[in-house]
């Protein structure tokens, strides 16, 4: 009972997605479940990207000024039609090539505003039409992969029954310079190439990802720890920002946690002129380094214990 049990639960939830999908013409497209699978399964995995456009039909009214377009935007805003969907212009190019050649622009409309169905423009919207100071005419949008965010990526990728129940899809990882540091659970751990792979294209400062395959501190009295190389070129060679201060090392030989940055900041922000401070795991010198910086020096004694650089 309980496996059939979950298999309704899990039924249920594509079949939810697919209406939502419906619904809302602006989620990414579904794939086959067969398809993310595959991707999983292979060692040697090409991520099809093509599999994310999209193809949304929506109406667009075509102005007759342009001098004018800021001034239908916000009429139809106040009636609310124009389309405001995070991340997609509303000006565009008028649909037809030789008017848009000519500088023709429309304004993209929200889907609920059809072109051949007259009883769902609004009266502002139709007196414009009327008066052939607006046009309303069809226009495919068209949606590709660069306009998914990870997340839109990854919800397609990872069916919903092999998500982690407690945090759904990984989306936690550290940066240091290039490099992101992710530490997968089991239950991804298929996904792990497909994860890097799209976090690199969504995040362009992040050139090579790895995942750890140790815990930290199994490696070396440093605190490094076991990786794999999931995307990008071998290079663990890092320069990164903080406090004012660049630093520049070996990440597979240095200890570094980016999510530190507050807690160095507030401890440097305690030293005092005249204290003596010793940092006995200074490491690269997250605080010594900084502090050491500061208009009236701050660190009278310092011991760098185990630097590398």
């Amino acid at each position: 009972m309980a496996k059939l049990s979950t298999a309704n639960t899990v039924a249920k939830k594509l079949a939810t997605e697919e209406d939502q999908t419906t619904m809302n013409p602006f989620r990414p497209p579904t794939i086959s479940r067969s398809v993310a699978v595959s991707f999983a399964a292979s060692s040697s995995f090409a991520l099809d990207r093509s599999l994310f456009s999209k193809k949304v039909n929506l109406a667009a009214a075509s102005i007759a000024d342009n001098k004018k377009i800021a001034e239908w935007r916000r009429a139809l805003q106040k009636t609310r039609e124009v389309l405001i969907v995070e991340r997609i212009q509303v000006v565009r190019p008028h649909p037809d090539g030789s008017l848009a050649a000519r500088g023709a622009k429309c304004l993209l409309l929200d889907p609920k505003v059809k072109v051949a169905v007259p009883e769902t423009w609004s009266a502002a919207l139709r007196s414009a039409i009327e008066s052939n100071e607006l046009g309303l005419v069809p226009f495919e949008l068209t949606l590709d992969y660069d306009y998914w965010l990870y997340e839109d990526v990854m919800d397609v990728l990872i069916p919903p029954e092999k998500r982690d129940i407690h945090d759904g899809i990984p989306q936690g990882f550290n940066i240091a310079g290039h490099v992101a540091h992710l530490n997968l659970r089991e239950t991804y751990r298929p996904y792990k190439k497909l994860i890097a792979e799209v976090l690199i294209d969504k995040n362009p400062h992040i050139k090579t990802v790895i995942n750890k395959t140790g815990d930290v501190g199994t490696e070396s009295e440093f605190r490094t720890f076991g990786y794999e190389v999931l995307a990008g070129p071998h290079d663990l060679n890092v320069e990164l920002r903080e406090n004012d201060c660049v630093f520049r090392f070996d990440y597979s030989k240095v200890y570094w946690n980016s999510k530190l940055h507050g807690e160095h900041t507030r401890l440097i922000d305690m030293f005092q002129p005249g204290e003596v401070v010793c940092d006995v795991m200074a490491g690269i010198g997250p605080f010594a380094i900084p502090a050491e910086k500061q208009p009236t020096p701050y660190m009278k004694h310092l011991k760098m214990a185990n630097t590398l650089s």
